[in-house]
């Protein structure tokens, strides 16, 4: 696991100007959603990636940086990696402690009347990476979210690459940390108010060592009921009640 990174403030996107190609229209469209993502759009054989996130990429990987329209004057930054080499790409930028976003072609171009349609077809995080060529092979690989970080602590563990999903609950600090260094977490999920908060962030960087505090992310207030949790269990899992998991409410 690498060092820890620190949460940045919201990303401030620009917005189109009237220089701008279609092409990059599309992409600062899909940008302005996903500002807090390295935005990788595919053109061609090439996924590229344009102005801030651009410079991001190439530093990260150190595939080349260029820049489109050089005699303007503000040439756009891109750099770009070929659709081949992608997987092998993403793991550096996850390790980073970045969220990668994936902007693909929707038709044909050889069929396409104009611009090529393009839109948003993956979200990649360190949490949810599931190629095997990214992953260290006979290790876990955690997404886990925590609730309650003011009494008792709700733990549950997902691997997305195997399935295997794990929840539990952490009634002190220490038992948070114990938790934390078993299932060792490439990703926590926080709400989303407490993600910024770096109170919250430093009592987790303590609970987590020796290992350093890993990607974090944020989720908004209505993805933490836990009626609607037990609800989608019970679904998933085609039972009608979770008590039976020691998941049921109380």
């Amino acid at each position: 696991m690498n060092d820890p990174q620190p949460v940045p403030a919201r990303a401030v996107v620009r917005a189109p100007g009237p220089h701008d190609t279609p092409m990059m229209r599309q992409y600062l469209e899909v940008k302005a959603a996903q500002p807090d993502c390295v935005l990788l759009m595919r053109m061609g054989d090439f996924y590229e990636a344009f102005l801030d996130d651009a410079v991001e990429l190439s530093r990260i990987t150190g595939v080349a940086l260029t820049s489109r329209n050089k005699d303007a004057d503000q040439p756009i930054a891109m750099a770009g990696v070929p659709h081949h080499s992608l997987h092998g790409h993403l793991p550096k930028l996850l390790a980073a402690g970045k969220r990668v976003a994936i902007m693909d072609q929707l038709e044909d171009p050889k069929e396409a009347k104009g611009l090529v349609k393009r839109g948003l077809t993956r979200l990649i995080t360190a949490g949810t990476l599931i190629d095997e060529s990214g992953l260290e092979a006979g290790a876990a690989n955690h997404l886990v979210a925590l609730t309650g970080l003011d009494g008792v602590i709700g733990v549950a563990a997902l691997d997305v690459s195997t399935g295997r999903f794990t929840v539990e609950e952490a009634a002190t600090p220490a038992q948070l940390a114990l938790a934390l260094a078993r299932l060792q977490p490439v990703e926590l999920l926080l709400p989303e108010e407490l993600r910024g908060e770096p109170a919250a962030l430093a009592r987790l960087a303590e609970l987590s060592a020796p290992m350093p505090l890993p990607a974090v992310s944020g989720l908004p207030a209505y993805a933490w009921k836990s009626a609607d949790a037990r609800r989608f269990l019970a679904a998933r899992l085609r039972v009608a009640s979770l008590d039976g998991f020691g998941l049921g409410p109380g």
